[in-house]
């Protein structure tokens, strides 16, 4: 990195040793981004209030010319990588496999992946509690699309459907489903790109109507397995088991692995 863009004149990347670094892909054009900022900002500005010295942002911006960094650099209290250094920008792009934006990459005091796509859980997060944000195993698709540090649109992902059961029942479906996707993270290399993430679905609001809307499944489809496979081209799986237990999540993801389940098309 060298030296980066500080509010008060140049840093060194050398001074943020020990330091957890957030790397903020964002661009002053992208309407995301600038609704994203704002959050990011006031969460950066609680967690430095809080006394938390161990964190710093450093802007890599995709912004189309120097006028529009700075603009957007001005609204920023972090740091930022300085905008003539586009090799360098690209190269950390393909490095952390950035495909779209704004995209928040964490990294520990080693500089090694902490979350890879922290976006949702500082949202979530505001006063930063949950620092450094480290990738849950099962998230729950109401709130959100990203778990397991990647997202819907990245990688295959195991939905267990419980619409219509109560909070005991939601819970017990929820220990199961965590049973599992704790074994399928234990089995992967580390630093890998997850096989598969994990959701509840329980109750109908954010993304979970398009979801059943894009499969076709009709309004009786409250409780069951569904497995999303948006990287192969829209595909997907859904299976409606007697019990929704760790046994049936299981055997649902060994019949997808084996390809004995019927894949079906998502709608447009």
């Amino acid at each position: 990195f060298a030296d980066l863009k500080g509010k008060d004149g140049p840093v060194n990347f050398a001074d943020l040793k020990g330091k957890t670094i957030g790397l903020y892909f964002s661009a002053h054009w992208c309407g995301p981004c600038r609704q994203f900022t704002p959050t990011l900002a006031d969460t950066y500005r609680t967690m430095k209030d809080a006394g938390n010295g161990d964190f710093e942002i450093i802007f890599v911006s995709s912004d189309r010319d120097e006028g529009s960094f700075n603009e957007y650099r001005a609204e920023m209290p972090w740091l930022a990588l300085p905008f003539a250094r586009r090799a360098e920008k690209d190269a950390l792009s393909r490095h952390f496999g950035v495909e779209g934006i704004p995209t928040l990459v964490i990294l520990d005091s080693d500089l090694k992946v902490v979350n890879k796509n922290a976006r949702s859980a500082l949202a979530q997060d505001p006063t930063g509690a949950e620092f450094p944000w480290i990738p849950k195993p099962v998230e729950e698709l109401s709130q959100t699309v990203e778990s397991g540090g990647s997202d819907v649109n990245e990688a295959p992902s195991l939905i267990a459907l419980c619409l219509d059961m109560d909070e005991a029942g939601q819970a017990e479906v929820q220990e199961g489903l965590l049973e599992v996707a704790k074994e399928t993270v234990a089995a992967q290399e580390p630093g890998a790109d997850p096989e598969l993430i994990f959701f509840t679905a329980k109750e109908t609001t954010g993304p979970v109507p398009q979801v059943l809307r894009l499969m076709g499944l009709q309004e009786d489809f409250q409780r069951g397995l569904l497995l999303l496979d948006i990287p192969d081209n829209g595909g997907f799986y859904a299976e409606q088991p007697d019990k929704l237990d760790a046994t049936a999540i299981r055997k649902f993801i060994a019949s997808y692995k084996e390809g004995k389940l019927d894949r079906r098309q998502l709608s447009r």
